[in-house]
Order: C-alpha cells, then sequence, then structure tokens
C-alpha cells in the first residue's frame, strides 16, 4: 500500500476536474489545447451542435468565477457569517477562542520592535483574554473525516482576517466563542 501525502488543490486542478466531469455527461463536449493561455497543459473545454465548436469555459473565466466566490465568502466570515460548502462538507467560520495562560504564546513582533530599542529585552507574552481563528466545522458525516483539514490561504484570507480585526476590535464579538477546556487527565 503507498502512502500519499495530502496537498492542497489548486483552481486549475478544479477547472481539469471539472472539465472530465463535463465529457463523461454528454459526449458533444470534447478538450482541446489553449493557445492563448501561456501554461502547458490547460485545455479549453468546447461543445460542438451542428457541425460548430462553441468555447464553453475557459480556464481564464473559471478562474475568475471562483476568485469572486472566495471573495465573496472571506468578506461573509469576516463579517461574523457563516460560508456553507454544501455536499455535506460543513461550513467555514471565524472564532474567537478563549487563551489558555498555562501555555503562554510569545508576541514575537512587539518583542523584535522592543529589542531594537532595548537590546536584550525580555520575551513579550500575549495577555489577551481570548483570540481569533478561522475554522472549519466538520459535519461528521464524511468518511475518514479527521483526516482532511482546512488552511486558509495566508496571502488573502489570513491577512485580511486580521488586518479586519485590528482596525476593527469589536468586530471579534460577531464570532462564535469557544471556551477553553483544559484536557481531561489521563490519571483521574
Amino acid at each position: 500500500m503507498r502512502i500519499v501525502k495530502p496537498r492542497n488543490h489548486t483552481v486549475i486542478d478544479v477547472y481539469k476536474a471539472w472539465c472530465l466531469k463535463k465529457l463523461e455527461e454528454d459526449p458533444s463536449y470534447s478538450l482541446e489545447y489553449d493557445a492563448s493561455y501561456r501554461a502547458k497543459g490547460v485545455r479549453v473545454l468546447l461543445q460542438e451542435k451542428d457541425g460548430i465548436k462553441k468555447i464553453v469555459m475557459r480556464y481564464v473565466l473559471f478562474r475568475r468565477i471562483i476568485e469572486t466566490y472566495n471573495q465573496y465568502g472571506v468578506d461573509l466570515v469576516i463579517e461574523g457569517g457563516e460560508l456553507e460548502l454544501g455536499g455535506k462538507m460543513g461550513k467555514i467560520i471565524a472564532r474567537r477562542v478563549e487563551r489558555n495562560f498555562n501555555k503562554p504564546q510569545a508576541d514575537i513582533a512587539t518583542t523584535l520592535k522592543m529589542r531594537k530599542i532595548e537590546p536584550g529585552h525580555p520575551m513579550i507574552y500575549r495577555t489577551e483574554e481570548d483570540y481569533c481563528r478561522i475554522s472549519w466545522v466538520k459535519p461528521k458525516q464524511i468518511p475518514n473525516e479527521k483526516s482532511y483539514s482546512f488552511d486558509p490561504a495566508a496571502g488573502n484570507f489570513k491577512t485580511k482576517f486580521s488586518h479586519s480585526i485590528m482596525a476593527n476590535p469589536v468586530l471579534k464579538f460577531n464570532y462564535r466563542f469557544t471556551p477553553y477546556v483544559p484536557p481531561k487527565s489521563l490519571t483521574a
């Protein structure tokens, strides 16, 4: 048995899967390489009617649709809404999590600023009672659900999320609160 490492699927992977699904559904569809796109292997989905081939969907349009939907989802989650994924996949939400002070978390940015002013300054730790994060609420209906994970894109989602909370600290009170629950002792 071969072990396969998990990987993130890109928009081009989703586009290729969508094209292959269309090909299986209808024999009038065909795939041809798209000369207008620079990357190798990108194909355009065509449909033939009355001997004329028409472009159904180019990768560029498919990507623009996905990006627009993702932007809508990012804005919805940041405002405190829930992005339903459909297909028994659950939802993406923003959470406010109670901090565990038994495991202090370092504030690296503040510590580095202080060390520029005063070299050898001790580590500064976070003192807020809670922090915010983006999470995937799994519906517990998918086989092997624990092996799947959600990793928000650092460039868009995480950055916009953190900048929004810094600009409007009251925003975090729109998010679902998750209290800290200490782990059960193995000896008890």
